[in-house]
């Protein structure tokens, strides 16, 4: 069985590129793009969040989703709690049911 532990630490061992345009003086990253309107609300957000329910440190997930939040003003993104799981026994009973 694939775990989500070991997930989150291959997450955090891998580096991405961004995708990016091209502006007046260079390169921006493209906020329009999948990679931000949806991997990162719906993707990191969800890895963040259950590292947050197993009671896990991700410190670099947590900071590119800081800096994320930052730039995009973007708060919408997927919460456990939005299903009303809250604690860790609410996730494993969840997927059991």
């Amino acid at each position: 069985m694939y775990s989500p532990l070991i997930a989150l630490v291959r997450y955090e061992e891998r580096t991405f590129v961004s995708p990016m345009k091209q502006v007046k003086d260079g390169w921006i990253p493209d906020f329009q793009s999948r990679y931000f309107t949806a991997d990162f609300p719906y993707g990191l957000a969800i890895l963040e969040d259950l590292a947050k329910l197993l009671q896990l440190d991700v410190p670099n997930i947590r900071s590119t989703m800081q800096w994320y939040r930052h730039v995009t003003r973007n708060e919408n993104q997927f919460r456990f709690a939005d299903y009303g799981i809250l604690e860790k026994d609410a996730l494993y009973n969840f997927y059991d049911s």
